[in-house]
């Protein structure tokens, strides 16, 4: 299923307001997007400081250099709810994911175990995992989550590993014997790609 991207923490000040710019002029009176968690107002006041706290910025003063990244934070925060929102709502209809302004996530068709290597890491509780290689990946992202999953993977308790730039993942914290689902996903130069479907492991 179709999602677009959330996250736009990566991109540098000028990118980000452009982008910021574009997605509340996208969400205005938007009728695929009815319930925003927060509203394009609320958007557009936020963007508003975040200009006043720069040009204070530019002119050498300092706390207000330490607003301004606050103030992007925190709108940071609200662009993820939003896109969360959109996800939910569009329930993959690339039409309607297109219009609410927000870039749409590679599609990536995962290779099911082919590709994959699991293997014993360098303690007894931890495993290595060389996933296959997604095109243009900056870094590798992988999660881990014990059996059994829950209805909505996405409400499964699902373990972040440590960042890669290469195709091996180190999970630890495992237990011997028990099933663990794994999935990826990685950041590009156009913004992450979608999860990879569950594989299944374990450590003897």
């Amino acid at each position: 299923m179709r999602i677009v991207i959330i996250n736009y923490d990566h991109l540098p000040q000028a990118d980000w307001l452009e982008f910021l710019v574009f997605i509340i002029a996208c969400g205005t009176g938007n009728a695929n997007f009815p319930d925003f968690p927060f509203t394009m107002v609320q958007l557009g006041a936020k963007k508003t400081a975040y200009d006043a706290k720069l040009v204070l910025s530019k002119q050498g003063n300092h706390v207000a250099t330490q607003e301004a990244l606050d103030i992007r934070v925190e709108t940071s925060d609200m662009v993820k709810s939003n896109g969360k929102y959109i996800n939910e709502t569009a329930k993959g209809n690339v039409a309607k994911l297109e219009s609410s302004g927000y870039k749409l996530a590679k599609e990536y068709h995962s290779p099911g175990h082919h590709g994959y290597d699991f293997s014993e890491g360098d303690t007894r509780d931890s495993a290595k995992i060389v996933v296959p290689v997604i095109e243009d990946a900056v870094t590798y992202l992988g999660f881990v989550c014990e059996d059994p999953l829950a209805d909505n993977i996405e409400d499964s308790d699902w373990v972040r590993l440590k960042m890669s730039t290469s195709t091996t993942l180190v999970a630890t914290g495992l237990k011997v014997r028990v099933l663990y689902h794994f999935r990826y996903c990685a950041s590009t130069v156009d913004g992450e790609t979608l999860y990879t479907d569950p594989v299944t492991f374990s450590i003897k």
